[in-house]
Parts: structure tokens; sequence; C-alpha cells
């Protein structure tokens, strides 16, 4: 029953973030980030739904939803948002990333192969990888 009550209370509260302007949803971007760090995860949820419904290509709100569903392990819901926010921007490096590491975990080698391949050759990667292996 608490549980139930949370989440009503998270969806009313949710509801007065529509019509969001671009610096406000700048502004919850950042609130989502302190939102993960302190595990409110569910909070995070509701604030990102919200951004995603005012502004569907957002790649960076789709990504971290995503990020949010692959911490619960629901692994179909993080990749309908990683696909969607690599649609909104196909070299979000985060979402290829978070793909391929979903792909993995579910034990589908050879999509995490090619998601592998696919970073492999991205600029952002190279210098990444050249960042902290020398």
């Amino acid at each position: 029953m608490k549980n139930i009550i949370s989440y009503c209370f998270l969806f009313f509260l949710g509801i007065g973030l529509n019509s969001i302007s671009p610096q406000s949803i700048n502004d919850n971007l950042e609130k989502v980030k302190r939102l993960i760090k302190s595990k409110d995860y569910n909070y995070a949820i509701v604030v990102l739904d919200n951004i995603i419904k005012e502004d569907i290509n957002n790649d960076e709100a789709t990504a971290l939803l995503a990020n949010v569903y692959t911490y619960f392990n629901k692994y179909k819901e993080a990749e309908k948002f990683y696909k969607l926010s690599l649609k909104s921007n196909k070299n979000n490096l985060d979402s290829i990333l978070g793909l391929g590491t979903i792909y993995f975990f579910q034990k589908k080698y050879s999509e995490a192969e090619t998601i592998l391949i696919k970073i492999s050759n991205q600029k952002a990667f190279i210098n990444f990888r050249s960042y902290f292996i020398g």
C-alpha cells in the first residue's frame, strides 16, 4: 500500500511539470542527475517521463531513462529508450555503450560485439580509450 501511495504522489507531482521551457528542461535534467546519484530512481523516472513528453528527441533524457531501466534490469525498456536516444543522436556514446551493456547482460554476445565494433571506430571512443589506456 505504501508503494502505491508513493507512486500516486510521484505521478501527481510529475503532472506539475507539463509545459516546461527549454531552460526548465535543463534544470530538470540536472535534478534527475542528482536524483540518480542519491538513488531516488522512482522520482527520476517521473521527471524523465515528463521531460520526454515535452521533448521526445531529447537524447540525454532518453539515455538517462534507459540507464535507470538498466539499473532495474528492465532491459526491454532500456533498449527501447537507448534506441530512441540514438534515433535523436546517433553518436550518443552513453547510449551506444548502454545498448552494448544490456546486450551483454542478456548474453546477446553477437549484438554486444556489433556495438563494440561500431564504437571502436568513433573518434569520441578512441579519445576515451586512449585517455584511460594510454
